[in-house]
């Protein structure tokens, strides 16, 4: 395999070169550099008053006004409330059964661009559509077929403990970022937390996400992993963007 040479990383686990495509960063997460995150969340939290859906929702749009996570006003699945947020995982062989099935819709056409934010790369299988028309053309109607939760805890409704959180950005290629986990698994791991898998696509996220930062979901799975990836991509630097 073709060496590929990573950014370097800095203390706090992160690349120091911003927007380097081909790169990925696997960075053992350890409890004590992971407490001080968690803190400073709940001291924002203390400053903050982060509980209206509607500033949720706004905070959940990227540059492109495209919205990442959950259908406003729409009621969350039960098993959402019942299972961890940790636990809302998916094994490396669910991620290859993923790809294979979006692969599939969209060679069939059923996940087209979207015109207004065109992306240059949509045809090209090893970057693919982006995270925003995989959801909207894949993820929601799958896993609304099979009961609303979201596709991690359809796979497995008991929940798979986390052991490695993944930061990215929902304009990437669909297939590009699962290239860039499979080949950057951290070595011993076993279930990774993905917030467009993770989360309730056809629910209200921002239900999730009342009350203080520190309690949401994606804060829950990051203080369980020990393993932390972040994935850039060839579309734009994820550092620029705020989903």
């Amino acid at each position: 395999a073709k060496h590929v040479a990573r950014p370097p990383v800095t203390s706090a686990g992160v690349a120091s070169s911003a927007g380097v495509a081909d790169g990925l960063v696997a960075k053992r997460a350890a409890p004590a550099r992971i407490k001080p995150v968690i803190a400073a969340m709940r001291r924002f939290a203390g400053r903050s008053r982060l509980v209206d859906t509607r500033g949720q929702a706004r905070l959940l749009r990227g540059q492109s006004g495209q919205t990442a996570e959950g259908e406003e006003g729409q009621p969350v699945h039960p098993l959402h409330f019942s299972v961890d947020p940790a636990f809302w995982c998916v094994t490396r062989s669910d991620l290859a059964d993923f790809e294979r099935q979006v692969c599939a819709f969209w060679r069939a056409g059923e996940i087209p661009d979207n015109p207004d934010v065109p992306n240059e790369f949509h045809a090209r299988r090893d970057v693919g559509p982006t995270v925003y028309q995989v959801n909207e053309h894949y993820i929601r109607p799958v896993t609304k077929a099979a009961g609303g939760m979201s596709w991690a805890l359809m796979r497995h409704p008991e929940g798979l403990r986390c052991d490695v959180f993944v930061s990215h950005c929902w304009a990437e290629g669909v297939f590009e970022f699962c290239a860039k986990v499979h080949r950057m698994w951290p070595r011993g791991a076993r279930h990774l937390w993905c917030c467009f898998l993770a989360n309730p696509q056809n629910g209200d996220v921002g239900t999730l996400l009342r009350g203080a930062p520190a309690e949401s979901p994606f804060a829950k799975a990051l203080e369980r992993a020990s393993c932390m990836l972040v994935v850039p991509n060839l579309r734009v630097s994820i550092y620029s963007r705020l989903w």
